[in-house]
Parts: C-alpha cells; sequence; structure tokens
C-alpha cells in the first residue's frame, strides 16, 4: 500500500504532497491570510536583488542592488464589499508609498479611491513581479503612471474602466518622461523621507476599453488632461495593444502617441512609443523573452523644449540640467531574457542583456546585463 503524507500550512506558505514517493512540487508562496469570510487581512510581500552591469562606448559600470522591497496590506470587510490596500516600497534609499486606496464594489462596478496605477495600459497593468524580464519595457514606463484618483471598473473581467486623476503622475520612474525632456527634475510626491510639493491638482480623464477573442486581448486606452500644465503635462495619451497566446508562447504589442501644448498653448504631437514583445513558456521550470521597445520624440517637442531651456539658461546661467535638452530624439532597447522559475514567480531568477541605443545630436550605444533574484508571497 502506497504511503501517503501531506502537510498543509492552509494560510500560505507551502502544500506538500508524498504519494509512493513521488514529491509534489508547490507552484508559489503565500500569501499570508487572517480572519474569515467577513473581515481578512492578507501580507504580501516581494524582494528583488539586482546586478547590473553597463558597457558603454566610453566607460562601463556596475552595481549590486535591492531593486524592490516591497510589503503589501490588503483588508477586505463585508464579505469583500469593500477592500483597502497598503503598498509599500522598503528598499534601501526609496522609501515611500506605491499605492494606498479603498475599493467598493458592486454587482456592476467597481470603484477605487486612492493612489493606484491608472487605468491607461493593458501591459502596465499586470504586475512587474510576474514579467520575465527583469523590468518594464521602456515605451511601457514612459506612458503608464501612478496617480491620486477616482476610478470605476468592472469587478470580474477589468473589460473596462474610467475614471478622473489629479492630472500628475506621482513617482519618477513611469509617466514623467515629458517633464524629463524639457529637462525638469524628476518629482516623488509619494516619498516617506523627501517628497516634494505638489503641483495643483487639475482634472484628467482616463480609460481602458478591452476585448477578449479567441485570438487574443485587444486593448485601447485613452486619457485627456483638461488642463494641462506647460512641460509637464501630455494634452492626449492613446494606446492601442493587443496580447495572443498560442501554445507556449505568449505575444505582447503596443503602440502609444501622445500630445501635449507648447508654451504658446498650439497642441503639437510629442512622443511615439512601441512595443513586441515575444515570452516563451518552454516549460514550469524554464521561461524565455525577446523584446524590442522604443520613445520617440518629436521634431516640434525637441524644439519647443530647447526654446524654453535657452530662456532658462539666459535668465539663469548656472541653472542646472537644460545644457542637453533636445539633444536626443529616440530611445531603444532590444532585450533577451531567461527566468529560472524555482517556485513560479514566487522564486524565480531572472536574467536578462540587452542592447540600448541613445539617437539624437551624439548617438550612442550600450550594452546593458541584469541578474535579479525575485522572493514573492
Amino acid at each position: 500500500m502506497a504511503f501517503l503524507a501531506r502537510l498543509l500550512l492552509r494560510q500560505g506558505v507551502f502544500v506538500l504532497a508524498l504519494a509512493a514517493g513521488v514529491h509534489a512540487q508547490p507552484e508559489a508562496l503565500g500569501p499570508v491570510r487572517f480572519g474569515d469570510e467577513n473581515a481578512s487581512l492578507q501580507v504580501g510581500y516581494r524582494l528583488q536583488l539586482q546586478a547590473d552591469i553597463h558597457h558603454g562606448e566610453d566607460e562601463s559600470d556596475g552595481e549590486v542592488r535591492i531593486r524592490r522591497s516591497r510589503l503589501v496590506l490588503t483588508g477586505r470587510f463585508l464579505k469583500e464589499a469593500l477592500t483597502f490596500r497598503l503598498h509599500a516600497n522598503l528598499a534601501p534609499g526609496a522609501l515611500e508609498i506605491m499605492d494606498v486606496w479603498l475599493r467598493a464594489d458592486t454587482q456592476r462596478a467597481a470603484f477605487l479611491l486612492g493612489y493606484n496605477k491608472i487605468p491607461f495600459g493593458h501591459r502596465w497593468s499586470h504586475s512587474s513581479g510576474r514579467l520575465t524580464f527583469v523590468d518594464w519595457p521602456i515605451a511601457v514606463t514612459a506612458f503608464g503612471g501612478r496617480a491620486l484618483q477616482l476610478t470605476a471598473f468592472d469587478p470580474k473581467s477589468d473589460a473596462w474602466a474610467i475614471g478622473v486623476t489629479t492630472g500628475q503622475a506621482a513617482r519618477p520612474s513611469n509617466g514623467q518622461e515629458l517633464p524629463a525632456v524639457y529637462g525638469e527634475a524628476p518629482r516623488n510626491f509619494l516619498s516617506l523621507t523627501d517628497a516634494d510639493e505638489a503641483r495643483t491638482p487639475h482634472p484628467e480623464l482616463v480609460g481602458r476599453l478591452r476585448v477578449q477573442g479567441d485570438a487574443g486581448t485587444l486593448s485601447i486606452s485613452a486619457l485627456w488632461d483638461l488642463i494641462p500644465e506647460h512641460r509637464f503635462d501630455d494634452l492626449l495619451r492613446l494606446g492601442v495593444e493587443t496580447e495572443h497566446r498560442f501554445r507556449m508562447f505568449r505575444v505582447w504589442t503596443a503602440a502609444f502617441l501622445s500630445m501635449s501644448e507648447t508654451q504658446e498653448g498650439d497642441p503639437i504631437v510629442a512622443m511615439a512609443g512601441v512595443l513586441i514583445e515575444i515570452e516563451a513558456l518552454i516549460s514550469r521550470w524554464v521561461h524565455v523573452g525577446l523584446r524590442y521597445s522604443s520613445v520617440q520624440f518629436t521634431e516640434a517637442l525637441l524644439e519647443d523644449a530647447r526654446s524654453h531651456a535657452l530662456q532658462r539658461l539666459a535668465i539663469n546661467p548656472d541653472s542646472e540640467g537644460y545644457e542637453s535638452v533636445g539633444d536626443v530624439s529616440a530611445e531603444h532597447e532590444l532585450v533577451a531574457a531567461i527566468s529560472a522559475m524555482w517556485l513560479g514567480h514566487s522564486l524565480k531568477w531572472v536574467n536578462d542583456v540587452a542592447w540600448l541605443r541613445t539617437a539624437g545630436v551624439v548617438a550612442s550605444d550600450e550594452l546593458r546585463v541584469r541578474s535579479q533574484v525575485q522572493i514573492l508571497f
């Protein structure tokens, strides 16, 4: 008679099964939950240890760091009709709030109030912890963002979402590409150690529509800033994305376009972004990927940025950050990745190598190698 033994830790660490001498490998860690169906608290955590090596035309450098150290507390009440989430980054030198929101669910719609990812972009709506690559594509971070918002969305399939935000990207790592073109320093309104002063809130409408079919998913996103501030805000942002799954392959494509206003208030086409990403799930243990992504800046935008920079330098020649404004016309990345999935996304080793090209007044090329270990529950 075959020996059968099970050790179950239901609230979230491992499920270990021994049957006839065969060890069933667990597929995930956590999360840890307390409570019952009426009220519960869920605790999640993600740690990413990353090593980077950059080799440019003139120099090479590298570093080892804690890329992400994130704590997520999720409280559910009234049989999950109300949900509260606090998502904080605890990485050294980057102590900040990522998300903090309250969500109310009804049969027809869910409503969210607080800081969260804006509902713009299909790829951006996923988690960086589930990437085959070490980090996001440059096109996704340029056009995505986090902001204080009131949003309504489909509570079951997330087929649609529409909301209004305060009109300012809260974190420097996403949604602040336009200010960077003008030489403005990135701003972080959610830092717990050195938060920047928030700009005057103004209404920004944003929405996303997803259509799911046998061939895959089509997503259309739009953002309209009603009172854009020159240098900081897009007037209009559009995105079209697809996701296709075929056997072991997953293919993501995206095209983004934005408009902004010049100093005189004239609308111009400002930026464009492209993404093509292919993932192959070779087995439950190995995932590989290939990605091309780019962000391009129009000459109209660069001319306006140069004009503004010259005005700043005329007023104060010692102003920093404006000397090279308008020099970069495009950014490109070509990335190949392989992930060793030791315990699904809960415990994995991700490696990628990239060719990075900056086009413009002086073109430059760089080779980047990254290796990252992730622990997630």
